[in-house]
């Protein structure tokens, strides 16, 4: 078996500011902090406002595999405890890169009330994972399936690209 190589996960820097707005992570962000990170001062007669909860973020483990025979990508997802609600798979093209991505991202959601004293191994809150899909693939061609808490998604390999050599790049 051929391993993939980091290329399936790239992300893009646009898809993740598009992402944020999407899940409303940058609103929760601007209430507590400015853009460096720092506490904002609450200007004089003014309410003061209360910091928001940090937000939780985590990328979620995938197995990534290309049948050649089939000529498919297969991607399993580890979402435990995730419900189709609170899962979102979108398709896109980054605007930076031109490079056309799929996109897994929902929440995850504690089951232990937050009360007491407990021990919490698995994650939980936002999360998201990003992977660089064939340039013709289209929203239908890919299949998914939720099921005992793995996301299987199938997507289809497009046409073999032409082989290239690599070109030197010169570092001045």
């Amino acid at each position: 078996m051929t391993a993939v190589g980091t290329a399936m996960a790239v992300s893009c820097p646009a898809a993740d500011a598009w992402r944020e707005g999407l899940l409303g992570l940058s609103e929760t962000m601007e209430r507590s902090r400015d853009g460096e990170g720092t506490p904002t001062a609450t200007p004089h007669g003014e309410v003061p406002r209360l910091a928001a909860a940090p937000v939780r973020r985590y990328g979620i483990r995938a197995d990534v595999h290309y049948n050649v025979v089939e000529n498919v990508v297969i991607a399993m997802f580890e979402l435990p405890g995730v419900k189709r609600d609170d899962l979102r798979i979108t398709m896109s093209v980054c605007p930076f890169s031109r490079v056309r991505q799929l996109n897994i991202a929902g929440v995850s959601r504690p089951v232990l009330p937050s009360q007491g004293h407990g021990v919490r191994e698995r994650k939980f809150g936002l999360f998201a994972r990003t992977l660089v899909v064939p340039p013709e693939t289209k929203p239908e061609d890919i299949l998914s399936n939720l099921e005992d808490g793995i996301l299987t998604v199938k997507i289809p390999g497009g046409a073999p690209a032409q082989a290239e050599q690599p070109q030197e790049i010169a570092v001045l």
